[in-house]
């Protein structure tokens, strides 16, 4: 099953819906997500052109104009969550919340704050990570954050404007502070209690139960 995103500015992208990986702080026109626009691109625009509804001559002009340009990936992941926590994980307030975990594979530190953390793919209302504090913010190169979604923001930068769903049949996204998608999981299923997802190896593409 594929869907379809057309995030302001950009091309339609095709994307996988299994645990659907998106790593790229590229050019919009990237379609195959190696961060240059070339004729890799071409190819698959090409063939969106021909399968996918409501790609125009005004998503071609996109690629034109941003031909051979090269974006910087942004190397980070959704690396584990858990979603139905009761009693197994803390927060500084004693709080049993649920939690989600992201991971920076990269050599660099990424800040996110101003980076957009949400349960629904296609809404980015739901938390904007807050941007002034990269001593809390910042992820090193190869390490990790945990964020609370307690539906709790007020908690400090770190708390998170939604809880998740133990049952299920939500996303988790990461959105860069332009909007565009870095990295999601899609419509997970029904989570056992104190039993998180997370990916093995880190930043890798299978998932487990821990």
């Amino acid at each position: 099953m594929s869907f379809y995103i057309r995030i302001a500015g950009s091309l339609v992208i095709v994307v996988a819906m299994a645990w659907t990986v998106v790593r790229a702080d590229c050019p919009s026109a990237d379609l195959n997500s190696d961060c240059v626009v070339d004729l890799a691109d071409l190819a698959v625009f090409g063939q969106q052109w021909l399968d996918v509804p409501g790609v125009s001559l005004e998503d071609f002009a996109i690629l034109a104009a941003q031909w051979r340009t090269r974006g910087q990936r942004v190397t980070l992941v959704i690396n584990e969550f858990m979603a139905d926590n009761k009693g197994f994980f803390f927060d500084a307030f004693g709080d049993d919340d649920d939690w989600i975990e992201i991971y920076n594979y990269g050599t660099e530190p990424i800040d996110i704050g101003g980076m957009f953390l949400t349960d629904e793919l296609s809404d980015l209302s739901p938390h904007r990570i807050p941007a002034g504090v990269p001593e809390q913010t910042t992820i090193p190169g190869g390490g990790y954050l945990v964020l609370w979604a307690d539906g709790e923001p007020g908690e400090g930068a770190l708390h998170l404007g939604f809880k998740l769903a133990a049952g299920g049949g939500e996303d988790i996204a990461l959105f860069d502070s332009a909007g565009r998608l870095v990295d999601c999981v899609s419509d997970f299923g029904s989570q056992a209690e104190n039993t998180s997802w997370g990916r093995m190896p880190d930043a890798g593409d299978e998932w487990r139960a821990f």
